[in-house]
């Protein structure tokens, strides 16, 4: 079967199975959990963690998998024989591979990792035709509605994705793979680099014209104040929010600015494409295709309506690198009554996710925003670090960055690309005069949620 047979397929068993309700779904999940977990019982990893565990227990009765044990183990974690981690991180020291097939069949990408390494994910050819599958199915077509999927295609069906190029994020890999649709969808897909200040970008999109904007929020709010003042002259047909969590209070700013639709989706390394929001508000996971479980700090699981502190995932598509109950660190909560929409697929919403977008003044009178993400991957590509650093802005112009060291990391030097790396990124926004320092209070997590918070201000923006 060709690929996109095969994609029709599975979009269309991915209608049915909606259409089924209830039963047709946990039928779908039960047989794929079944075939999943005696694939993973084949792999390493699962043979050492499983050990004593009978094969006939259940999801429940399998300890989950937390990053710090599955950081190392990406040789133990894979079905397929002869792949290495220093052959996957070799391959993705060039950015401009992100989302290119290594060695011809698998995605990579990567997360946040423990002590300086970072969490790498394999996904094999069928799991990628999977989440290609559910984002038209069940996000794109329900999102356009047949009125828009008419004026996307007499806007010329072009999609501009603003997200972190810089490296193999889950983003990257999913927006910067071939479509499967082909060469006409790939020509009408842009890919912008959130490093790039507001202004350039906005000349970008205004030369590119899109009918659709995939971003992170904070991103897209700063192009819907542009387009609100006349400074962005776009007509689109949807807005897709990606990766941060939405603020309450910018949504309707965004569809105001933007002049349509925002629809928010829910994805991570893990698997990448866990859920999409629907009218109503709520974020409905592909139950069929994944096992999300919220559990609370003894890893029991939390009632509807509670919010757990904690979710595990279980990926029922990916057969090369199995996932089964990972700690991916997400709070959601899962609706207590079926959702008004009419969707049989669990509802949820997601908590965390949280950063500030920092406001800056330039010296010279005017207010510049930075948006979180950019800051986060500017950090992030560092050699040296931990992953549980923090940035805050602690002045008008003053960014304090808290920060760990790996033990076998030489510390003077590591801060001083670190400091670099943040100076060259303002600088290359306008804000040549922010002090960057390094603050004697290391990072910490929230003692209300036990998260780490990555970015926030502690200036109210009339400060500015």
């Amino acid at each position: 079967m060709g690929r996109r047979a095969r994609l029709a397929s599975l979009a269309w068993d991915a209608l049915r199975a909606r259409a089924g309700g209830h039963p047709a779904i946990a039928a779908r999940q039960e047989r794929r959990l079944t075939d999943m977990l005696a694939q993973a019982r084949r792999v390493p990893l699962y043979r050492r963690l499983w050990a004593g565990i009978p094969e006939r227990a259940g999801l429940s009765a399998l300890p989950p998998v937390t990053r710090a044990e599955w950081v190392p183990a990406f040789e133990e974690s894979l079905a397929a024989p002869g792949l290495t981690r220093a052959e996957a991180w070799s391959y993705m020291q060039n950015a401009a591979r992100a989302g290119q097939p290594w060695l011809g069949r698998y995605t990579l990408c990567r997360s946040s990792g423990m002590a300086g390494r970072k969490a790498l994910f394999l996904a094999d050819q069928d799991a990628m035709d999977v989440y290609w599958a559910l984002w038209l199915a069940r996000g794109w077509l329900p999102w356009l509605g047949m009125a828009g999927v008419a004026r996307f295609g007499r806007r010329g069906g072009r999609v501009a994705s603003l997200i972190a190029t810089n490296s193999h994020y889950a983003s990257a890999a999913m927006v910067r793979r071939p479509s499967p649709l082909g060469r006409m969808a790939n020509v009408r897909s842009a890919t912008l680099s959130i490093l790039k200040p507001v202004p350039r970008l906005a000349r970008a999109l205004e030369r590119w014209q899109p009918a659709a904007l995939v971003g992170y929020p904070t991103m897209l709010d700063q192009l819907a104040v542009r387009r609100r003042e006349g400074a962005l002259a776009l007509d689109l047909v949807l807005a897709v929010s990606v990766s941060e969590w939405i603020e309450p209070a910018s949504r309707p700013r965004i569809e105001e600015g933007l002049g349509c639709p925002l629809r928010d989706s829910y994805a991570a390394s893990e698997f990448l494409a866990i859920g999409f929001e629907c009218p109503a508000g709520w974020i409905h996971v592909n139950a069929d295709w994944v096992v999300l479980e919220p559990v609370d700090e003894d890893l029991r699981p939390v009632r509807p309506g509670e919010t757990s502190h904690t979710t595990l995932l279980t990926n029922l598509a990916n057969r090369v690198q199995p996932v089964v109950r990972h700690d991916i660190g997400d709070r959601v909560s899962v609706g207590a009554h079926p959702c008004r929409c009419g969707s049989p697929l669990p509802a949820v919403r997601l908590e965390g996710r949280q950063n500030d977008v920092l406001v800056f003044s330039d010296g010279a009178g005017r207010s510049v925003t930075v948006p979180p993400m950019g800051l986060i991957v500017t950090v992030s590509g560092t050699a040296g670090i931990e992953s549980r650093y923090q940035l805050v802005q602690t002045g008008p112009s003053e960014l304090s960055v808290r920060i760990a060291f790996r033990p076998d990391a030489a510390a003077g030097e590591v801060w001083e690309e670190v400091e670099r790396r943040l100076r060259s990124h303002l600088r290359s926004l306008g804000l040549p005069g922010v002090r960057v320092v390094r603050s004697p209070v290391p990072p910490g997590r929230s003692a209300r949620t036990g998260k780490l918070r990555k970015i926030w201000s502690e200036l109210p923006v009339a400060t500015v």
